[in-house]
C-alpha cells in the first residue's frame, strides 16, 4: 500500500461524523464500505452484491452472533444499503437480492436509549418481529472496525495495490495538472 493513510482518513471520518450525530453521514458512509473493500481486493475493481454479502460475512457478520447464528448477514446489510443508498429507506429494498433479506424495516437508534426505553443493539422481538433495531454508534463502528481487520490481509496482493492507486484520497500536494493545492 502506499504510504498515504487513505481509508483510514475515511474511516476516521466516519467514526468523527458518527460523534458529532452527522447520523445520515455516517451511515450512508459505512454503509458503503463493504463496497469499497470488496472493490479494492477484486480482481477487476469492481463490487457486486455478491461479493459486498460475502465481505460483511466473513469481516462483520461475526460480530453479530445471536441464537447461533448471525443476527445481521452480509445480504440483509446488502439490502439495507440498497434501499438506503438508492432509496432514502430503511425498509426491504426493492433490489431483486433484497427479497432474500430477513426484515421488512431497520430502526437506527443514537445510542441505546430512547427516553425512558433502553434498547440493545441488534434487538430483535417484541412485536416487531421483522425490524431490527441498531445502534448508530455500534453498527457504524463495526464495519469500520472489519474495514480495518481486512485491510492487512489485502495490502500486499496484487488486486488491492492495482486498484488502489485509482482509491479516491486526499492529496494535500495535487496531483497533476493541479500542483500545490489540496485535491480528491
Amino acid at each position: 500500500m502506499p504510504d498515504d493513510p487513505g481509508i483510514e482518513v475515511l474511516l476516521n471520518q466516519i467514526d468523527v461524523a458518527t460523534g458529532l450525530n452527522l447520523f445520515y453521514l455516517a451511515l450512508y458512509s459505512a454503509l458503503a464500505l463493504p463496497d469499497v473493500a470488496a472493490a479494492l481486493s477484486s480482481p477487476n475493481g469492481q463490487t457486486n452484491g455478491a461479493l459486498y454479502a460475502a465481505w460483511f460475512d466473513r469481516f462483520v457478520a461475526p460480530k453479530y452472533q445471536m441464537g447461533g447464528g448471525p443476527s445481521l448477514r452480509g445480504e440483509d446489510c446488502y439490502s439495507l444499503r440498497c434501499s438506503m443508498l438508492h432509496e432514502g429507506t430503511a425498509q426491504r429494498g426493492s433490489a431483486p437480492r433484497a427479497r432474500t433479506a430477513r426484515y421488512d424495516r431497520f430502526l437506527f437508534i443514537p445510542g441505546n436509549r430512547i427516553h425512558n426505553i433502553e434498547f440493545n443493539h441488534c434487538n430483535i422481538g417484541g412485536a416487531w418481529m421483522n425490524v431490527l433495531v441498531l445502534s448508530i454508534p455500534i453498527f457504524t463502528r463495526t464495519i469500520t472496525d472489519g474495514v480495518r481487520t481486512w485491510l492487512p490481509t489485502v495490502q500486499g496482493t496484487p488486486e488491492f495495490l492495482a486498484n488502489y492507486e485509482k482509491f479516491m484520497r486526499l492529496r494535500p500536494n495535487g496531483q497533476p495538472p493541479f500542483g500545490g493545492v489540496l485535491v480528491m
